[in-house]
């Protein structure tokens, strides 16, 4: 599945690229998906996930992908083979998620346990699969263009044959930065990870 945070039309339009490029843009699109992912620490495009968790006696987990769109399973089981009846039902946790009134779309969500229930202790015994991340649609316009931007840094570099670490230019080797650009960085510090 691929993970690019903008579709080729957005970048075509936005770089004034030619169709005839569509395929290597779109690979190099998701490599900056990619790299930006791996730079917040965080699953940006919408995708099922699973997480193993330990349980200690608390009453909510704090997930490590947000925003969340929904929680497809939530099962607890002492012998880690989280069969069909170890599912914990619906109406006995809550978790906020990035549609409701409150927006919390970049603050991570909780399973909350309700009614004074506690996780039982063990090692990986609560196994939680859900649904995060932002689609298309959601994706927020400075996401879009910290992606663009890196494209377009990522498009020059290649067409001007800076690859890799070193570059022999003039006879003489220079150093190559191939880390993300200071300003999309900085376009990318509120989407960093808030909390594991």
């Amino acid at each position: 599945m691929l993970i690019n945070l903008i579709p080729w039309e957005y970048a075509k339009t936005l770089l004034d690229l030619i169709p005839e490029e569509k395929a290597q843009i779109e690979l190099l699109i998701f490599s900056c998906s990619a790299e930006i992912e791996q730079y917040t620490h965080r699953v940006l495009k919408r995708r099922d996930l699973r997480e193993l968790r330990d349980g200690y006696h608390q009453s909510e987990i704090t997930l490590k992908q947000y925003p969340v769109h929904r929680i497809t399973s939530l099962k607890v089981d002492k012998d880690k083979t989280y069969p069909p009846d170890a599912l914990i039902p619906r109406e006995y946790y809550h978790c906020p998620m990035a549609e409701e009134e409150d927006q919390r779309g970049e603050t991570p969500s909780e399973i909350i346990l309700l009614n004074g229930y506690q996780f039982p202790p063990g090692k990986n015994n609560i196994e939680i699969i859900y649904s995060a991340g932002y689609t298309e649609e959601t994706m927020p316009e400075t996401l879009k263009t910290a992606t663009a931007e890196l494209l377009e840094w990522t498009i020059k570099r290649l067409k001007n044959h800076q690859i890799g670490e070193i570059n022999l230019r003039h006879g003489q080797q220079t150093q190559i930065d191939t880390t993300i650009p200071a300003h999309v960085q900085a376009l990318l510090k509120p989407f960093k990870r808030r909390a594991w």
